[in-house]
């Protein structure tokens, strides 16, 4: 029976061996092909797909460490950032502690006025 072997039963063997070993060449993975499904695969479209992820994966361990560097440099600037935003919330709520006690002192004050002015009207003038 002639079985067609779907990328995605490639892919998954060629992710075994590399976790494994670090990496696969075209020979290890239809060789593993051969074991796990009884066929190994077209030889260039293996080797094809081979080289496509061997150059993938050596692209994306090429980048690593700039990629770390970059989300240390990106977390530091989070952590800047979340301390602005603490010191900003702190100086909001103290400016609106401030601006309350001062709308309470002059509500106080204008109270106290009014009801000087009541009790003077209440008493008739001198004359």
């Amino acid at each position: 029976m002639n079985r067609k072997l779907t990328e995605a039963d490639i892919r998954a063997t060629w992710d075994a061996l590399t976790r494994r070993q670090g990496r696969a060449t075209g020979r290890q993975v239809r060789a593993a092909l051969r074991t796990q499904f009884g066929v190994a695969g077209s030889t260039s479209r293996v080797f094809a797909l081979c080289r496509q992820w061997n150059a993938e994966a050596a692209e994306a361990r090429s980048s690593e460490p700039a990629l770390h560097a970059r989300i240390r440099e990106l977390e530091a600037e989070l952590a800047k950032a979340q301390a602005a935003k603490a010191a900003a919330l702190e100086r909001a709520l103290l400016a609106e502690e401030r601006e309350i006690r001062h709308q309470d002192h002059w509500a106080n004050e204008i109270h106290e006025l009014r009801q000087v002015v009541a009790k003077l009207s209440s008493k008739p003038f001198p004359t």
